[in-house]
């Protein structure tokens, strides 16, 4: 048994980012009748990730849909760890879901299981593979814990394989479409843009990177359903988006002209609530929730549009 191997692979083609080797909350879910487990994994030494700088370290396990414990690097110096969990009562099927950290460099190494207990990989219920692209927002910053990002919360929510390629920091890159082909999606959710807004790129140039980046999705995923949100509201001193709505209309210009892109405005995705907002741009617990709800309710016509 082990975590997918493809989006990992995926995210590593993203060129010119120190977060594509990040874990990104990967999910390993299965059952067992086991009542004592041991999860080894192995965090890369911080020292080979000098332009890494954030770190999401915290892994989580779940049981039954209950958080059971999490788990973090001991050191920055990191290395193979082994997470322990024994369960109460005599023996019975449980389900299990295992995340990796939002943002750091975690591997899978095993899983043992008591003498004489069983386990079986669980598959996604629906069996719909769903890329969500983006920056820190779909990465998962600002989440308390793995299974709080927003595209964690879809794939529970839905039973879909939703497949996070958020990276922290993300312009848009036309060669990104690339890696995102490479998982075979039956969707794409794209939340990208916010970036361009902070760091000033230039308009012009914004513009044809996000007409470029459709296009080559398009062309490399012939009649994929592309669900593409405009940049969210963020609010205070903090965040220099006072152009944002010209970015905003680049984007719906770029959706016009292709039929297979659905356009969902990013300020409705979260209701334009400070509640929702953890530090007035990446959005909390509740604030992901909303998203993840707002991207099911504008994916599920997507699909139905295109079957």
């Amino acid at each position: 048994m082990d975590f997918p191997a493809e989006p990992a692979a995926a995210r590593r083609q993203v060129a010119g980012s120190p977060y594509a080797a990040d874990s990104a909350g990967m999910r390993l879910e299965f059952v067992t009748d086991a009542t004592r487990l041991v999860l080894t994994v192995s965090y890369a030494d911080q020292a080979d990730m000098a332009d890494h700088r954030y770190f999401l370290s915290e892994g989580e396990w779940i049981v039954d849909g209950e958080p059971r414990l999490s788990f973090t690097r001991a050191s920055g110096g990191g290395g193979a760890q082994d997470v322990e969990l024994a369960l109460d009562g005599p023996p019975r099927v449980r389900k299990h879901e295992i995340y990796l950290p939002l943002a750091d460099r975690v591997e899978f190494r095993g899983l043992a299981v008591n003498e004489g207990a069983r386990v079986r990989r669980q598959p996604p219920v629906e069996g719909r593979r769903v890329v969500a692209y983006g920056d820190s927002i779909t990465q998962g910053f600002y989440a308390t814990r793995p299974s709080r990002s927003y595209p964690a919360q879809l794939a529970r929510a839905t039973g879909w394989n939703v497949m996070n390629m958020g990276f922290c920091g993300r312009i848009t890159t036309p060669e990104d479409a690339a890696a995102i082909a490479s998982l075979k999606p039956d969707a794409v959710l794209v939340l990208i843009g916010e970036n361009d807004v902070l760091l000033g790129t230039d308009l012009a140039v914004f513009a044809e990177r996000y007409q470029a980046f459709l296009e080559e999705l398009i062309r490399r995923c012939p009649g994929l359903p592309i669900v593409a949100a405009t940049p969210p509201e963020a609010r205070g001193r903090k965040w220099n988006t006072g152009l944002i709505e010209d970015y905003r209309q680049a984007i719906r210009v770029a959706a016009a002209e292709r039929p297979a892109v659905h356009l969902v405005e990013g300020p409705e995705l979260l209701a334009g609530s400070r509640k929702l907002l953890a530090d007035g741009l990446h959005p909390n617990d509740a604030g992901f929730e909303t998203l993840a709800r707002s991207f099911e309710n504008a994916l599920r016509p997507a699909f139905d549009a295109h079957p």
